[in-house]
């Protein structure tokens, strides 16, 4: 089950998952501990978030906004751009305006 999915989260399983080295890692980790948060399993209620966690939202520079389904979000290809500009491929046509 990936972490999205699980039904606990902990200190240490989160910062090697979403920190790219071990300084950042143990500094995380301090802050935490420092903070009282306890390095067990926590477990997880995203009951009162669960609608938005169905879309997907980008924000971009000049106040646009995307939104997607989650489970679509593979659909969409990031791709090199010039400076200021966002390129993407979206596997699928377009359907409708509104």
């Amino acid at each position: 089950m990936n972490e999205c999915n699980s039904a606990t989260i902990n200190v240490q399983e989160f910062a090697s998952r979403h920190f790219p080295n071990g300084a950042l890692q143990d500094a995380y980790k301090a802050y935490m501990r420092n903070s009282g948060v306890s390095s067990r399993d926590i477990m997880r209620d995203t009951s009162l978030i669960a609608g938005k966690l169905k879309k997907r939202r980008i924000a971009f520079s000049n106040s646009m906004m995307l939104s997607i389904p989650a489970e679509e979000f593979s659909n969409i290809e990031f791709l090199p751009s010039e400076a200021g500009c966002t390129v993407l491929k979206i596997k699928g046509t377009v359907q409708t305006e509104k």
